[in-house]
């Protein structure tokens, strides 16, 4: 079309119908407007018998034609027509119009031409009143192309069903008539683009799309025949989308499609074009590749604040980005992101946190579009910490600790200690220089937890832990006593540590509870005890007090006062007897004898080796001791022991025996163990006794230095560390005592050999790559090189570098059938294990393997392969017929997939499919396998389900093959009319608009692009609307009852009784859930007949009737009245009530909320209604009282009064009774008990009941009230 001059140039012949809605919801005025819209379409064509003809049919109620398409032969001639266009006016029958067009004007003897193109164009403001699906189907199974335009109260849906597709082009809406001139360009062109359709001009052949990546594919075709102006590309994805175009040159059979959507199947057209005509396209079809995601992440040389990644490069890759986060952080941080260029692929992050996971997520760049992810997750290393922490020297208040030094740029050491119950934590800051401390000011025997951690400028490293428990606090020792007179002596002791505070000294006569006590300060050690009693045994007891309060074990000795000494005859002396020496131990030996006659005042025991090596010593005891340990002697030694009773007046005797110290003790069960490259552990079992601490001596068993380390003495274990690797060692523990070192005991252990990985294994190769596997090294390995280069060839050894916990790793990037050896080595923290070595051999670049042909339907099949090996770029998937004429086509996929589904193909025919796997340096193997389609299958398995009366729902399973959508044929069986229905791709589909109780036949078929399948038969039934098993029972001579077996579906029923005399009958209804209904109020010895309808929503059933027969009514006693009261006074009737005639009943509510007050009120209120009639009698007023609360009372009947002075004296003696308000029971019990014939009512007379009330009911009186109304019944409310 040329816009500037609204012309449609083409040589085409075409014949278009205009179909106008000429209804009454037009309107002249708007039809005016739609003339206007018409002459600019014909405006834009050349119109004549070899060109553009155009009729028009306009409809409402019945359709008929304007002008047939032959009618004018020039554009001013049809123009003419068009504003002489009549308006018809009527209703919208859209359907009738259509298939009165295709029966009438699309017809040759109405000048249609055999070779035109048929096109038909709807113009209509409204929704038709008429089924319009298959009519327009058939205008399109006859070649007429439909478009379809819709103005203000248009139904957009089904302008989409009349029309052509795609709706976009065919299908238009406007809000107003006025809107019209806004949509007429864009209708023109696409009427021109119809008219000139695909014409003859040949297309260009042979399509081929190679070159294809993520964004771009390039196309060559072959030219046709014949000269071209020009050729024209159109290409759109087939998931949807509008469609792109160009122009490419007629010298040009080639171009490239840029900036295309990733992995996304793309329809390419390629049209020659002559002037403005275009051929049938020549079609292809082509899937981009997928942004391949980054590939083999590899994350190693590991460090506490750094790591290094790499990642194999892409080709057409434009940068690579690197987001880094840490998972829980435990300090605040953000993500990082690092970008780099096409030629990166190995980067290092840096200023990490030490000892965090790290989530690392790559993409690949390709210009503004990103890759899939790749994330992986690894683990900074802990700043290194310090190492061998051992705590010695420990005392009752102190203990040293020692470490070996952290690598690295330590800034200092902090050590934190605390009580192990407590959580008062203590730190202390140490040089880095320095690699021990001592812990001073302690509690005694307490177990203190000790850490010490590294801190460098990155943070705080891992603390190393140990704990120990400090010492009691000493005793005082070496108590003696000297200066003994009768009433004195002195007591002198040694300190048992430096830091004692007090002293507390307690003495008194020995057996005896009375004591007395001093205190003396820390730094004394003898007390002068005096005003003792002559010749009296006194204990003496010395406790030491420390700082923290803490007090000793007790020093304990005895001394006895010199008696006075009167002068006598010389006392019998004699020297001890029987003499013993046993108890031995390393360094002492107990000495007991028999004490000596007399008054012996002390005993004196001399000792010394007898080798004579040492020197004489001595002690002394009281006279009534008769043993004593003497310490401090040196072990294994023997001694000779002389006890001498000692007398005021000198020796009394002595005698002499021998004894020999026990050698020094040792450890036991001495074990070396758990040996690694640098490092042996050491564990004993404890020496007899209280060790001070142990000394640990070791070296080469073959000879060096030897070096020694000590613990403390409540420790029995150490590690010996920085040993020489596979080296057998001596290692000697001793025991240290207060007196001296004890018995050395040794044991050997080696060290284990400097790592060697064993057991190299090279598994799973590829064209280029293979993995490589191996036990671990023994040891602490840190790390392992592997490094790998061809056995033969230029091309340079590589390594890679994985931590010390992988036992596995991938070599890529290897070249295909090629032989590589292949070294792994330990790396421990002091330097390399040896090598071990293994070979492994790259397979050949191979094909695919193992093709399958699948998932066969008629117009696909699915293949599926095994992939070959190596990184393949793409597979080409080549396919033909191989029948007839076969022509190949291809596909490809990227090499991530080893899948394709081939289409569109031809049903029931077998192929040829082969399948090539396209490296990045050409072509590799190839594999051919062969699969058929299937014919045009049916559906399968047809359910009838959710039957109504009106409709059933028609449910199937899907055809095995893919196909367009389901056509649903249906009528009465019996019938020759069926009607049908295109439902789409739908497996479930409701059929409205039945005929109740009507079975029907019910055909589906499956729509293909081929044609259409066989039909799936069923048949189904539309439901029964009416009630069953209805009796009547309780039937008496004014009422009786019906009832029912409900109604699955019914939400009500309605119900009606007449008379069989024709007289007035009743008619309720009543709520589904009920099924029965007692009628009442009806006359004895009659003839009724019920009939019972079931109704839904939309719906009401047949009737179902029953006839029933009231009994005799029976003669009844009259009821006497009641006592008169006495009379009223009578209030004058008014002249507008004298003469009425009526049955009146009142009922006044009791409840509490009305009150004694106001109930009189009321009742003063009926009293002056009942006043206003002249006459109360069967001749007249018949007048009832009512009175409810719960229950409702009547205080008389209609009959009971015939004269007004006593009906007003009633009044005036009813008593209020209060209760609550239920007001539809009093209706009810009205009903029943008081508008009967047994309490007066007359026939044929008014029946007013008034109500009087002052609140809400409280219970339902809805129902009540409509069945009192229904029976004939007026209500007055006064509230």
């Amino acid at each position: 079309v040329d816009m500037a001059g609204l012309e449609c140039r083409t040589r085409a012949e075409a014949d278009i119908v205009l179909l106008v809605d000429g209804s009454w919801s037009i309107g002249r005025p708007n039809f005016k407007t739609i003339r206007n819209f018409i002459a600019r379409i014909v405006e834009v064509f050349d119109i004549g018998p070899d060109k553009v003809q155009i009729g028009l049919a306009q409809y409402s109620g019945d359709p008929r034609t304007e002008w047939n398409l032959n009618a004018y032969r020039t554009k001013q001639a049809l123009l003419e027509a068009v504003a002489n266009l009549p308006y018809k006016g009527g209703n919208t029958l859209t359907g009738m119009a259509l298939d009165f067009i295709l029966k009438n004007n699309f017809k040759q003897d109405a000048g249609l031409r055999p070779r035109a193109r048929k096109i038909g164009v709807l113009i209509t403001d409204g929704k038709s009143q008429d089924d319009v699906v298959t009519p327009s189907r058939r205008l399109r199974d006859e070649g007429v192309e439909l478009y379809a335009i819709g103005i203000k109260n248009a139904d957009e849906n089904e302008l989409k069903q009349i029309a052509t597709d795609p709706d976009d082009i065919h299908a238009y809406n406007v809000a107003d008539f006025s809107f019209l001139a806004s949509i007429v360009d864009d209708v023109t062109t696409n009427l021109c683009n119809s008219v000139k359709g695909p014409g003859d001009l040949p297309p260009p052949s042979n399509l081929v799309i190679s070159e294809v990546t993520p964004r771009s594919f390039r196309l060559r075709w072959t030219p046709p025949p014949e000269s071209v102006d020009r050729y024209r590309v159109e290409y759109y994805p087939t998931s949807g989308g509008s469609p792109q175009q160009f122009y490419v040159s007629r010298m040009e059979t080639t171009t490239v499609l840029k900036d295309l959507n990733p992995e996304t199947e793309y329809v390419v057209n390629v049209f020659s074009v002559v002037e403005d005509e275009s051929s049938e396209p020549l079609i292809g079809r082509e899937t981009t590749l997928p942004i391949s995601s980054v590939r083999n992440l590899n994350v190693y040389d590991i460090g506490s604040t750094s790591m290094r990644v790499r990642w194999e490069p892409l080709n057409g890759a434009t940068g690579y980005l690197l987001i880094y986060e840490p998972v829980n952080a435990t300090i605040p941080t953000t993500e990082k992101e690092m970008r780099v260029g096409p030629s990166v692929n190995e980067v290092q992050l840096v200023d990490l946190i030490p000892n965090t996971e790290y989530t690392l997520t790559a993409y690949v760049l390709f210009g503004d579009i990103t890759s899939d992810p790749l994330t992986t997750q690894e683990v900074t290393l802990p700043l290194p910490g310090p190492r061998g922490l051992m705590i010695q020297d420990v005392t009752h208040s102190s203990m040293n600790v020692l470490w070996d030094p952290a690598p690295g740029k330590v800034r200092k050491y902090i050590l934190r200690y605390k009580i192990a119950d407590e959580a008062d934590v203590k730190e202390v800051e140490i040089d880095r220089l320095k690699t021990s401390t001592t812990l001073s000011d302690l509690s005694s025997q307490t177990l203190y937890n000790v850490k010490v951690i590294a801190v460098y400028d990155e943070g705080e490293s891992l603390p190393i832990n140990a704990e120990a428990v400090t010492q009691p606090v000493p005793a005082p020792v070496n108590l003696r006593i000297t200066d003994v007179t009768t009433n004195s002596f002195r007591g002198t002791w040694d300190h048992g540590a430096p830091d004692v505070s007090l002293y507390r000294i307690t003495w008194g006569p020995y057996g005896r509870s009375e004591k007395q006590e001093t205190i003396l300060n820390g730094d004394e050690n003898s007390l002068v005890f005096e005003n003792l009693n002559p010749d009296t045994l006194y204990d003496v007891s010395v406790t030491a007090i420390y700082p923290d309060e803490s007090e000793s074990d007790d020093l304990i000795g005895s001394e006895r006062t010199l008696p006075l000494v009167p002068i006598t005859t010389q006392a019998p002396k004699s020297g001890p007897r029987n003499l013993q020496v046993y108890n031995a131990t390393s360094h002492s030996l107990t000495v007991k004898w028999d004490p000596a006659s007399g008054r012996v005042q002390r005993y004196r025991i001399i000792y010394q080796p007898i080798s004579g090596d040492g020197p004489e010593q001595s002690t002394m005891v009281g006279g009534r001791q008769n043993s004593v340990v003497i310490q401090k002697l040196q072990p294994d030694t023997p001694y000779t022991i002389t006890v001498s009773s000692m007398y005021a007046d000198g020796e009394g005797g002595r005698m002499t025996g021998r004894g020999r110290t026990k050698p020094l003790t040792t450890v036991k069960n001495l074990l070396v163990y758990d040996p690694t490259t640098s490092t042996l552990n050491i564990r004993w079992d404890h020496a007899e006794g209280s060790p001070r601490q142990y000394k640990v001596f070791y070296g080469p068993t073959a000879g060096g230095a030897e070096e020694m380390t000590t613990v403390p003495g409540n420790t029995n274990y150490v590690i010996l560390r920085t040993l020489e690797p596979n080296t057998p060692y001596t290692v000697t523990v001793v025991p240290v005592f207060p007196e001296g070192d004890g018995g050395r005991v040794s044991d050997t252990g080696r060290t284990l050999e400097r790592g060697t990985p064993r057991n190299i294994q090279v598994y799973n190769p590829t064209p280029n790559s293979m993995n490589v596997r191996w036990e671990p090294a023994p040891g602490p390995v840190q790390q392992y090189r592997i490094n790998y280069s061809p056995l033969s060839g230029p091309r340079p050894s590589e390594s890679i570098v994985v931590p010390g916990n992988t036992r596995d790793v991938m070599l890529e990037r290897l070249t295909p059938d090629t032989a590589y050896s292949i070294n792994v080595i330990a790396l421990y923290a002091d330097g390399e294990g040896n090598p071990s070595q293994a070979q492994g051999r790259t397979l050949p670049r191979s094909g695919p393997r193992n093709v399958r042909v699948f998932d066969e339907t008629t117009n696909s099949l699915s293949v599926q392969w095994d992939h070959a090996d190596g990184p393949v770029q793409q597979y080409r998937i080549i396919y033909s017929p191989t029948v007839g004429d076969p022509i190949d086509e291809y596909t490809t996929v990227p090499g991530i997939r080893n899948n394709v589904i081939l289409q569109p193909l031809q049903s029931d025919t077998p192929y040829k499919i082969t399948v090539v796997a396209v490296y990045e340096d050409g072509d590799g193997g190839q594999l051919t396998g062969n699969g058929r389609t299937v014919g045009l299958l049916p559906p399968q398995n047809m359910y009838i389900t959710d039957e109504w009366y009106t409709r059933f729902r028609v449910s199937w399973d899907p055809s095995p093959s893919p196909v367009l959508g389901y056509k649903i044929v249906y009528k009465p069986v019996g019938s020759n009319e069926p009607m049908e229905v295109f439902v789409g791709e739908v497996t479930s589909y409701t059929l409205h608009n039945l005929s109740p109780s009507t079975t029907y036949d019910v055909n589906v078929y499956a729509q293909y692009d081929s044609g259409m399948s066989i039909p799936l038969t069923d048949q189904g039934t539309t439901l029964y609307l009416n009630v069953t098993d209805l009796t009547s029972y309780k039937v008496g001579w004014d009422s009786f009852c019906i009832r029912w077996s409900p109604h699955r579906s019914a939400t009500s029923y309605r119900l009606k009784l007449n008379p069989a005399d024709g007289s007035r009958g009743q008619e309720i209804t009543v709520r589904g859930s009920e099924t029965s209904h007692c009628f009442t109020g009806l006359s004895p010895d009659t003839e009724y007949n019920a009939t019972v309808f079931v109704q839904t929503p939309n719906l009401e059933g047949p009737p179902v009737s029953m006839r029933e027969h009231t009994v005799l009514k029976p003669t009844e006693a009259p009821t006497p009245p009641p006592t008169p009261p006495p009379p009223p006074t009578i209030p004058p009737a008014r002249d507008v009530c004298r003469g009425a005639k009526a049955d009146i009943v009142f009922l006044t509510d009791a409840s509490w909320s009305i009150g004694d007050d106001n109930f009189n009120k009321v009742v003063k209120f009926v009293f002056n209604t009942v006043g206003a009639f002249d006459l109360i009698n069967p001749a007249g007023i018949q007048v009832s009282f009512v009175q409810y609360s719960d229950e409702a009372k009547s205080e008389f009947k209609l009959n009971t009064f015939d004269d007004k002075a006593q009906a007003l004296g009633a009044l005036q003696n009813i008593q209020y009774r209060g209760g609550n308000t239920r007001t539809g029971k009093a209706l009810t019990f009205i009903k029943e008990k008081v508008l009967t014939w047994e309490s007066g009512m007359r026939r044929g007379v008014p029946k007013v009941l008034v109500v009087v009330t002052d609140g809400r009911s409280q219970d339902e009186v809805r129902k009540a009230a409509t069945v009192i109304q229904h029976s004939g019944k007026q209500f007055t409310v006064p509230g």
